[in-house]
């Protein structure tokens, strides 16, 4: 299964990128976050023991920071235009790359290949027998900071949001109701409506954004859980951490992770009208190239 997740989604994350670096959607701070988590994810689809710990941290504290921006935009609109910059959105994916490298080098130093006793040739790749201490704090570690923390800030910041948008809904459809005022009645409306009216494009961008934060919430929360529950849970000395049923669950679950890094194609095939429309003129411009 996959090579059947893994190959379609390395194609689909780079058509990804270059639809976000394009003049059309290269100019929100949004894009910059997404392009980083398209990046990520195909970090994690590609493997090796180093890239899987940092892209993983990476791809969801992405995801973090593309709630962060749809939280600010929905929940205080007027400190958009301060918050949600370009520059501003370079330094933060900047500072958590950094961070991500600084935390897990340790893996990188702690992997080594040791000749199997089998066959005396073939190396197996394993963990130093010094740095094993230092591996089981790591994994608690990065347990707590890429399952526990971003998924509580996440689910938190999605409830805000969706109450919001109920809240403001509501006080849509009150303010539609009123009888028709002059102008001078009806400017103190119009000054409270500014508080949630955001240009067409801000919204199609914050609901492209919260796509983006459910689909990780959904298909990832599994997989996290049932991980952190094997992790805490008491366990018998001598038992085995997972029985073989247990493991089957986590590995399914663990291909839906998989698939969530593969898939954010899609989303924005379905959600992002700017997307299709900036994907249908790079597919006429590279068929304009071919046949010129």
């Amino acid at each position: 299964m996959l090579p059947a997740i893994i190959f379609p989604g390395l194609t689909l994350n780079a058509i990804s990128c270059f639809v976000f670096t394009s003049r059309e959607l290269k100019n929100f701070s949004s894009s910059i976050y997404i392009f980083a988590l398209l990046v990520s994810d195909t970090g994690v689809l590609i493997g090796f023991v180093f890239f899987t710990y940092v892209f993983s941290f990476l791809s969801v504290w992405y995801v973090v920071c593309i709630t962060v921006e749809n939280f600010i935009t929905v929940c205080h609109p007027s400190q958009f235009m301060i918050m949600c910059t370009k520059r501003r959105a370079v330094l933060v994916v900047t500072c958590i790359l950094m961070i991500s490298l600084a935390l897990y080098i340790v893996t990188a130093v702690a992997a080594e290949v040791t000749p199997s006793f089998l066959t005396g040739d073939v190396g197996k790749c394993g963990l130093r027998n010094e740095l094993l201490p230092v591996m089981h704090v790591m994994t608690y570690i990065d347990s707590v900071l890429t399952l526990l923390v971003p998924l509580i800030a996440i689910s938190v910041m999605l409830i805000t949001i969706i109450l919001s948008i109920i809240h403001k809904s509501k006080w849509k459809k009150r303010l539609s109701s009123l009888p028709m005022l002059d102008a001078c009645e009806l400017r103190p409306i119009n000054d409270s409506r500014q508080g949630f009216v955001r240009t067409s494009a801000q919204i199609r961008v914050a609901k492209m954004l919260l796509a983006l934060s459910v689909s990780y919430v959904v298909m990832n929360a599994p997989s996290h859980v049932t991980r952190l529950y094997y992790l805490i849970r008491p366990r018998t000395p001598g038992a085995s951490e997972v029985t073989h049923s247990e493991g089957l669950i986590q590995l399914v679950l663990q291909y839906v992770s998989y698939a969530h890094h593969a898939s954010k194609f899609w989303i924005f095939v379905i959600i992002s009208r700017n997307f299709r429309k900036t994907l249908k003129q790079s597919v006429g411009d590279f068929s304009k190239c071919r046949c010129s």
